[in-house]
């Protein structure tokens, strides 16, 4: 990170459930001869002994569209946010510049991977394979000074 302050650090994976409680960790110690992705090897790692154990992962932007696919067939279900230049990613979700705040659109894969862009601030990218990823509802959204968001 460029504007860090402190250049060298510790990084610690953390697996948590949903209380917050640690349930695994792992300390980063470089490069391993077999890493492909760091984070893909990483949630692969901490994911094993959810095997067949009917849990959902929540994970931020460390993960690919294969990692999915690959943790569905290991009967764990995911969902998390994805930058858009990784590869097998839709191409025919609504242009950003027509989305209002708001305003979301998504693809569902062959592989049943879920692909959900929304504009809150900016446009945020999900990829999930939860039964349910594409069902939509109502909510209201406030700005800071309390006005309610159409």
């Amino acid at each position: 990170m460029p504007k860090k302050p402190i250049k060298r650090g510790y990084k610690v994976w953390i697996r948590c459930d949903s209380s917050g409680f640690v349930c695994e960790f792992q300390i980063y110690t470089g490069k391993t001869e077999e890493e492909r992705n760091l984070g893909e090897r990483v949630i692969r790692n901490l994911s094993k002994k959810l095997l067949g154990k009917n849990h959902v992962l929540f994970f931020d932007n460390y993960f690919t569209y294969d990692l999915l696919k690959h943790l569905e067939t290991q009967n764990i279900t995911a969902c998390g946010t994805v930058n858009m230049s990784r590869k097998n990613l839709p191409k025919n979700l609504l242009e950003d510049k027509k989305m209002k705040r708001g305003d979301f659109d998504w693809s569902v894969s062959n592989d049943d991977i879920a692909c959900i862009k929304w504009k809150d601030k900016r446009i945020v990218h999900i990829l999930a394979t939860l039964d349910e990823a594409t069902k939509s509802c109502e909510i209201e959204r406030k700005e800071k000074d309390g006005k309610k968001l159409k």
